[in-house]
């Protein structure tokens, strides 16, 4: 939000903008998370034999830790 926010400010300054849309806007705070499933290996193979053409990517996601964002 931090980041958005002072390019809105940037544009403010620049005139691209007449006021920063997010100046006190009050964010909600973050919901703990619940306990963490995660697949085993004969899951992750039947979702990657699943998603077809995906399977190779569904893998890389399972095994790697990466995430979409």
């Amino acid at each position: 939000m931090y980041v958005f926010s002072a390019v809105c400010q940037y544009a403010v300054r620049t005139r691209r903008l007449l006021v920063n849309p997010v100046t006190g806007l009050k964010l909600p705070k973050p919901v703990p998370a619940g306990e963490r499933m995660f697949l085993t290996h004969e899951e992750v193979a039947k979702l990657a034999a699943a998603a077809g053409s995906y399977g190779f990517f569904i893998r890389t996601l399972a095994y790697t830790g990466l995430s979409l964002g």
